[in-house]
């Protein structure tokens, strides 16, 4: 398998549809409870007393809207480690079929670190190094000496205590991994997918949890990939759009 694609392993795109409708959900109950008849004709102590049972009745439906919001970022967090450890594991080798396998493979991975770290400590240009001796393992199916540079590589960068050196180094291992491993590019591309898509969804939450409690009209639902909005009446449930991202902002 040369391809992966984000909507493949996660439904995470469908989030800010759910959350669109927990905000249309609250519209809906506290449009209801606005035109309740009760405050008709009511005076004095009496229109005092309506007013303050709407008021605990909107302030009950933003407790229900806040536990709603609240199932749906735990749903969120779920999907979203889900999704991390298939992209992860797409990035690694397969599993190991049993503890056996497992142990052999530690081993012949220890012992290919153990060539790799006089290489890296010699080497006046490590990110060069890396990028060759990445080509030379992929080239030659040696998968121990991948897995130990995937494994090792950034603690021993750390260690020499260099935030550059850490960062080209990291760059340039996983440049020559998708350039000769598509299915590694791939999951690279759904990884900055994923991440963009998750700081779409916090904006979401954050729009509408701040609509409903600061008791603004309207709340702005992004969709996962960023590209179109929707705006949610908070008063009445109502929505406008979808249109493109940014459309409505004056």
């Amino acid at each position: 398998m040369d391809s992966l694609h984000l909507s493949e392993i996660t439904g995470l795109q469908a989030m800010p549809g759910r959350i669109a409708d927990a905000a249309r959900a609250f519209g809906r109950k506290y449009s209801a409870a606005m035109n309740k008849p009760r405050m008709t004709l009511q005076r004095g102590d009496q229109f005092i007393s309506a007013n303050e049972a709407m008021q605990s009745e909107f302030a009950q439906l933003r407790v229900e809207a806040a536990a709603a919001l609240a199932s749906l970022r735990g749903a969120t967090d779920d999907l979203r480690e889900s999704a991390k450890a298939k992209l992860a594991a797409a990035m690694s080798r397969p599993a190991a079929r049993d503890t056996s396998e497992a142990l052999l493979r530690e081993s012949r991975e220890s012992r290919a670190w153990q060539r790799l770290k006089p290489i890296l400590d010699r080497s006046t240009n490590p990110a060069e190094t890396v990028t060759q001796l990445v080509s030379e393992a992929l080239t030659a199916g040696d998968d121990d000496t991948v897995e130990a540079l995937r494994i090792e590589l950034k603690s021993y960068l750390e260690g020499r205590g260099n935030d550059e050196l850490v960062h080209g180094v990291a760059k340039a291992f996983e440049a020559e991994m998708c350039r000769m491993r598509p299915l590694y590019a791939a999951a690279i591309g759904a990884r900055a997918e994923l991440e963009r898509g998750l700081e779409n969804l916090s904006q979401c939450f954050n729009f509408v949890e701040t609509a409903i409690q600061q008791q603004h009209q309207t709340a702005m639902i992004v969709n996962f990939d960023g590209s179109m909005q929707n705006d949610v009446d908070i008063t009445n449930g109502e929505t406008v759009g979808p249109v493109p991202f940014g459309s409505f902002r004056g």
